[in-house]
């Protein structure tokens, strides 16, 4: 369960709409965390499908577990479901707030929880900010494509 929760946890980095010009489409790497103990890495590319925009998170735990999420959406806040290994492991919802700035929730077996994502002026760091039940989490992305 513990597992879960941070699956869904670091899955809320998915809920970043986009649109056609909009500089969030590439590949994307997290930040070491800087916290004692946490070997976590995680990559997200975000691209066009013809159904919408194709989100595809890898995430590495850095305990020798692994999970790979992906979802399509359409950027119209809708809930869409988040496959993993073929099965659905939760579902989200996305929206832009602001130029740079999104927000969405995710919900799944592990609970539910909310996030803030925020793109930097100059299109190379990706800062999510959410919140999993009573946890909170703070991620720091750089673009590498």
């Amino acid at each position: 369960m513990k597992l879960l929760n941070r699956a869904l946890l670091l899955a809320m980095t998915l809920t970043l709409p986009l649109s056609a010009a909009d500089p969030l489409y590439g590949v994307w790497k997290t930040r070491p965390s800087g916290r004692p103990g946490d070997t976590s890495k995680q990559t997200i590319t975000i691209e066009p499908v013809a159904d919408g925009i194709k989100f595809t998170t890898d995430i590495d735990f850095g305990s020798g577990a692994g999970m790979s999420t992906t979802y399509v959406t359409k950027l119209d806040g809708a809930e869409v479901p988040v496959y993993s290994a073929g099965k659905v492991v939760m579902t989200m919802r996305g929206k832009r707030i602001g130029p740079n700035t999104y927000e969405g929730s995710v919900a799944g077996p592990g609970g539910t929880g909310t996030s803030k994502t925020t793109l930097s002026a100059d299109g190379k760091t990706m800062t999510v900010d959410g919140m999993m039940g009573s946890i909170a989490s703070h991620l720091v992305f750089d673009r590498v494509k």
